[in-house]
């Protein structure tokens, strides 16, 4: 939603203290209101007759504010003076909206577009990969031995992941890593302490285990997040709320972008 701009000298400027003190307020109070009802609606500073009138306007404090130079008299109602110098057109707001939704659908194609590979690259154990565009049938031999294909590791079962970017496991109790300190000691210890060598061993040996599914489930939480805000037409790339233009405004707020929890399960 577009905002209506007042300046910060508009209240000891020319056009306002030409209106008499008695009545400025009023005026300057049906002035404010007509102008944001014109930004929301977009009618470019036009506002018609019935629109004065539902405001509490009349025909004595209009006039006020056309002698003042603040609006001009039009065949069905006033329009405010110099509407584009101060605040944004119609066309203006309808060419940026159109501008974020571009933004938006090109966002989401990048982050959903798959990886393309080189034409040719050589692989971490350095033997020469084939490139994907070349033939079946067309690929040039290579003399050197087939590498034999490195062991995956097993992933956390069952990952979940919150907007948040927590990764958690409906196996909690399985993937817990073991202390790192025996129960005697569970702040650990300067004392020489056979136990926690050995406990310290074990959660060695987990992480060794364990860490590379832990790597990946992160960065499927982090995909997942900017997926998400991608797709959420309520908040910027950045996950802060937004007015119906797209911008943030001094009230926006963390967006829950609907939901609370995606699974992965």
């Amino acid at each position: 939603m577009p905002w209506f701009n007042v300046d910060d000298g508009f209240a000891n400027s020319k056009p306002v203290m030409r209106i008499p003190r008695r009545y400025r307020t009023t005026a300057i109070g049906l002035w404010t209101l007509t102008g944001s009802w014109s930004a929301k609606e977009l009618t470019d500073g036009h506002i018609p007759a019935e629109v004065v009138e539902e405001f509490g306007g009349t025909p004595k404090i209009v006039d006020l504010l056309v002698d003042s130079g603040l609006w001009e008299r039009v065949e069905d109602g006033v329009q405010f003076s110099n509407w584009a110098k101060w605040q944004k057109t119609k066309q203006q707001v309808v060419d940026f909206r159109a501008a974020e939704a571009e933004r938006k659908r090109k966002q989401r194609e990048r982050i959903s577009r798959p990886s393309k590979q080189g034409e040719r690259e050589m692989s971490r154990n350095g033997h020469e990969t084939v490139p994907t565009s070349v033939p079946v049938g067309h690929q040039r031999e290579s003399a050197l031995p087939t590498p034999e294909p490195l062991p995956t590791p097993s992933p956390s079962p069952n990952p979940v992941v919150t907007y948040g970017g927590e990764v958690t496991s409906a196996d909690a109790g399985v993937n817990t890593p073991p202390p790192e300190f025996c129960p005697q000691h569970p702040e650990g210890t300067d004392a020489p302490c056979r136990a926690c060598g050995g406990a310290r061993q074990r959660r060695q040996a987990w992480e060794a285990e364990h860490g590379s599914a832990v790597e990946a489930s992160a960065a499927a939480a982090k995909a997942e997040r900017k997926r998400v805000l991608a797709d959420c037409p309520d908040c910027d790339e950045y996950g802060w709320t937004t007015d119906e233009t797209g911008q943030t405004t001094p009230d926006s707020v963390k967006c829950t972008h609907g939901a609370a929890v995606v699974s992965h399960a």
